[in-house]
């Protein structure tokens, strides 16, 4: 199918209201198709990844999984008292949003009205939680000794709510080695119309771990 084939499908899917699983696969899947007619994909690598996350059971041996592996190992590592902007980067649906957006309206001409508006783009993302939910992120070389991370083998995503009722994303870590008492495996991001705020929580750091 032409670049223009593509264009015109992805027009005529934007002006529906988006409300499926089906719907987010079906653009994701057609970006990622304009990408490889543009040799793009290096380029948008958010939109690339996320568009193979869509349509697989599992993702291993991508770099861009590994480190994001890595950095929530890191997290770990610092006892869930910081995480780096690499890990805050990857774990937030805005990241994305971003590069659809420039790459849509900078490269097509095109305007996807998820990216537009702050409500339509956390339907969007509840969706696309939806279709990704439990696919781990693996690391490479996780079978290898010694393991490539101190702590974490693979990330998973879920979706639900806060106690306010808030729609979330709750990204889990599996890990090989279990990582001190009272350091968390998990970091959940809450989906605001238009920032996506990590509930980071301090925790008292593990007796015996330097200050």
């Amino acid at each position: 199918m032409s670049q223009n084939q593509i264009v015109v499908k992805l027009e005529e899917e934007f002006r529906r209201e988006l409300d499926s699983e089906t719907q987010v696969v079906y653009v994701l899947v057609e970006v990622g198709k304009l990408l490889e007619h543009g040799q793009l994909k290096d380029r948008y690598k958010t939109i690339n990844f996320y568009r193979n996350w869509a349509v697989h059971t599992e993702i291993s041996g991508s770099a861009f999984a590994d480190e994001l592996v890595r950095a929530f190992d890191q997290y770990i590592i610092d006892n869930n008292v910081d995480y780096s902007k690499t890990l805050k980067d990857f774990v937030s649906p805005l990241t994305l949003r971003d590069e659809l957006k420039d790459y849509l309206k900078d490269t097509h001409g095109l305007s996807f009205p998820c990216c537009e508006n702050g409500v339509k783009w956390k339907r969007f993302v509840k969706h696309f939680a939806g279709v990704i939910s439990e696919t781990p992120l693996l690391c490479s070389g996780r079978k290898k000794t010694p393991m490539p991370t101190q702590y974490v083998e693979s990330i998973t995503v879920s979706r639900s709510r806060n106690q306010e009722k808030r729609a979330m994303l709750t990204w889990a870590a599996k890990c090989h080695t279990s990582p001190p008492d009272g350091v968390k495996t998990t970091l959940p991001v809450v989906l605001l119309e238009d920032v996506d705020v990590i509930m980071f929580e301090h925790v008292p750091k593990p007796s015996g771990t330097a200050s």
